[in-house]
């Protein structure tokens, strides 16, 4: 029996692979993001949106309450203007709390300057009648 038989290959220095060489290579891919997969979409179905609802309460009255109660505090000087803004703040401010409107908060800040300005107010009235008095 021979030891060198040949089955139909070459021998081994001789083998050629179609290779080509290692800087050459091109795979026929399509770059990132241009790949197309066969899926089908999906979307999930939307609520219709509406835009005739209106908001619940009525927070224009407790920022007229804050507005009311820090003029007040400003124009403690003026008697007459300032009462007038400060029993305006507080009445906004009871009507914005005893409503249950919006602006709880600006409510609660309208009610504690208007009651602040109210105080500064009546001092300055009782000194300025104090004053008035000493002076006669």
């Amino acid at each position: 029996m021979e030891d060198n038989q040949n089955y139909g290959q070459q021998p081994y220095g001789d083998q050629q692979y179609n290779q080509q060489p290692y800087g050459d290579q091109q795979y026929n891919q399509q770059p990132y993001g241009n790949q197309q997969y066969n899926q089908q979409s999906y979307t999930q179905p939307m609520k219709p949106v509406v835009y005739d609802v209106l908001p619940t309460g009525h927070s224009g009255v407790a920022v007229a309450s804050l507005i009311c109660g820090i003029m007040g505090i400003v124009f403690f000087w003026i008697p007459v203007v300032d009462l007038g803004l400060n029993i305006a703040g507080l009445i906004c401010a009871i009507v914005t709390l005893s409503k249950k409107y919006d602006g709880k908060g600006m409510a609660i800040g309208g009610l504690v300057t208007s009651i602040i300005g109210l105080l500064i107010s009546l001092y300055f009235m009782f000194c300025f009648v104090i004053g008035m008095a000493m002076v006669l």
